[in-house]
């Protein structure tokens, strides 16, 4: 029987949080882009892991998790509905629903021991201001809610 609490990722997210507060966790496509990243370790607080789906740059999206999830665990509450990182447009939050853990944050679920935690999900505007889900959303920004 395989010890999912002991995988080498797992290890590594375990330093990662222990260290910082929390973990990162990208899967990337071919192009060495993420198709989506998530933290792990928020849990821990009675705070939501986040997630970003899209097509980012690695270093950018860790950046963001790493920003937005140092205030949210400075402040000891779920990000707003907006957060504004001093981008042209704020970053719009959701709540994400079952299916975030099922596809997306599985391996925090792992990192816990269980899958009682929230997910906030992060909607990243077009450059005209649009959000995924908005009409005329630029189809590269569109991402599923879930």
């Amino acid at each position: 029987m395989i010890d999912h609490h002991d995988t080498p990722l797992l290890r590594a997210v375990r330093e990662s949080v222990d260290r910082c507060g929390q973990g990162v966790v990208a899967v990337v496509n071919g192009e060495g882009t993420p198709s989506q990243a998530h933290t792990i370790g928020n849990a821990n607080r009675g705070l939501p892991e986040l997630l970003g789906l899209g097509a980012f740059m690695p270093q950018r999206i860790f950046t963001i998790l790493a920003q937005i999830g140092h205030e949210m665990r400075k402040a000891g509450k779920p990000p707003g509905m907006y957060i504004d990182l001093g981008r042209t447009y704020p970053i719009k939050t959701r709540i994400a629903g079952p299916a975030a853990m099922t596809f997306y944050t599985d391996s925090a679920g792992k990192y816990l021991g269980h899958a009682d935690y929230a997910v906030v999900q992060l909607l990243f505007a077009d450059p005209l201001g649009r959000y995924p889900g908005e009409e005329n959303c630029d189809p590269r920004y569109e991402v599923q809610h879930v």
